[in-house]
């Protein structure tokens, strides 16, 4: 079992944090997450993918990765790169999720971003050639205690609120009050 608890707990548990503390993760707590990016299996239609951790350092000004203000105090992100050529998204998609609800799992906060970011800024830190292309990062980390009122707005603005309950994503037949 790759993770503590089950997958539909993690799901259900889930949300994205755009607030972070400055705290860096523990070299222990790096470790298993950099492990799991390593042994990330080929996605269900075999593209080719990889994922790193980048971390922000104060030291590293040249460092400057961009998320146009939606996240604060981020000092580390999980940065997922695929072919240009042949993008992947749908194994992108799926290796991105188990590794977000892996990154639950260890009581860390995330959010996917892939509007929100400067492509540039990531590709440049990872040296990554003009063969490949970055459709998504998670920051990662220990998230501030309580949502700031900007998180709210933000999350209130996405539709967060909004979802679909399980009962009308997962049924056998129609679910009640939809459909002829």
């Amino acid at each position: 079992m790759i993770f503590q608890q089950s997958s539909v707990d993690l799901i259900k548990a889930r949300s994205s944090r755009r607030s972070y503390s400055k705290r860096q993760l523990e070299p222990e707590v790096r470790e298993k997450i950099e492990q799991f990016l390593a042994q990330s299996p080929k996605g269900f239609f075999g593209s080719e993918l990889h994922f790193n951790l980048l971390e922000k350092t104060s030291e590293d000004e040249k460092v400057k990765l961009g998320t146009y203000g939606f996240i604060r105090g981020a000092q580390t992100f999980v940065v997922g790169a695929t072919s240009a050529a042949d993008p992947g998204f749908v194994d992108f998609g799926y290796l991105m999720e188990r590794i977000v609800l892996f990154l639950t799992d260890l009581n860390l906060g995330t959010c996917w971003l892939g509007g929100t970011l400067d492509r540039g800024e990531f590709a440049k830190a990872l040296n990554l050639p003009d063969s490949q292309i970055i459709p998504a990062v998670t920051p990662v980390g220990y998230t501030e205690s309580d949502r700031s009122l900007r998180e709210m707005i933000i999350r209130f603005g996405s539709g967060s609120k909004r979802r679909k309950g399980w009962n009308k994503l997962f049924f056998e037949g129609n679910p009640e009050g939809s459909g002829p």
